[in-house]
């Protein structure tokens, strides 16, 4: 058994306070006042609502984290409410505010690694959230009563609690691969209440209803709904085509298609 000195205790408690004094101080977050361009990776904060004519916030580096402390970001009606201005960034977060009346209120179509968290982008003339790379978190997301709610473009996304509802088309479109949707609302839409396309995607938990078109449409095969209701939808409930599909544990019913098609 190794026995202590007092002098060894001592100096090892120097050395580690030492250690932790020489320690950079993490910076504190920067306050934004007023829509400009983010070009340096960090933490920022919204200081109060902002106004905006064209874009507002354009992220143009990576590991940005923007904390909008439950303020608005209102547009009149042309512009991005927060995006990348299609120059790809990595590892953005964006949380806790309101996008309105922009052309897309949020638009990070190069970026991938994009964390949304309660964050309300609704009421714009295009598309609420757009996101065209992978790895992204939607969690606690509202886009309604946008042009389009929510556009992805890529793989490997995570969408929970979102909301998209009374869209113009579609509530909920993704175009590529392996994504899984838990607690998703997406009802009332012009178009189609989901859609997904290419294989492996999951929707677990969700409702679809009273969508112009269908309520849930996945292409690819080797997709799953579980646990969703989907009812009184213009088209089909649930349609999934392309093989080695399955649906658990859903209802669809009202609808004027056909209620689960596979």
């Amino acid at each position: 058994m190794r026995h202590w000195t007092q002098a060894a205790v001592v100096l090892a408690l120097t050395i580690g306070a030492s250690a932790l004094a020489a320690r950079p101080a993490l910076a504190a977050p920067v306050q934004l006042t007023a829509c400009g361009t983010i070009s340096a990776p960090g933490q920022y904060v919204l200081g109060n609502d902002l106004t905006a004519s064209g874009n507002c916030l354009v992220v143009t580096a990576s590991e940005v984290a923007i904390d909008l402390k439950n303020h608005t970001i209102t547009g009149d009606g042309s512009g991005i409410g927060i995006g990348d201005n299609f120059v790809a960034q990595k590892q953005i977060i964006v949380a806790n505010g309101k996008i309105r009346n922009f052309v897309d209120g949020i638009g990070f179509e190069k970026s991938q690694v994009v964390t949304l968290q309660n964050i309300d982008s609704s009421d714009n003339s295009n598309i609420g959230v757009a996101i065209d790379q992978g790895n992204s978190i939607l969690n606690n997301v509202k886009a309604n009563n946008n042009g389009q709610g929510v556009l992805i473009g890529a793989c490997c996304n995570t969408l929970t609690n979102v909301q998209a509802n009374g869209n113009s088309v579609t509530g909920i479109a993704i175009s590529d691969c392996c994504n899984f949707l838990t607690t998703v609302t997406a009802s009332h839409n012009g178009e189609n209440g989901i859609a997904t396309a290419n294989c492996c995607s999951s929707i677990l938990s969700s409702k679809a209803n009273g969508n112009t078109k269908a309520g849930i449409t996945m292409s690819g095969g080797a997709n799953l709904v579980s646990g969703s209701i989907v009812k009184k939808n213009g088209a089909a409930g649930i349609t999934l085509s392309d093989g080695s599909n399955s649906v658990i544990g859903s209802t669809a019913l009202g609808n004027v298609g056909t209620g689960i098609e596979l």
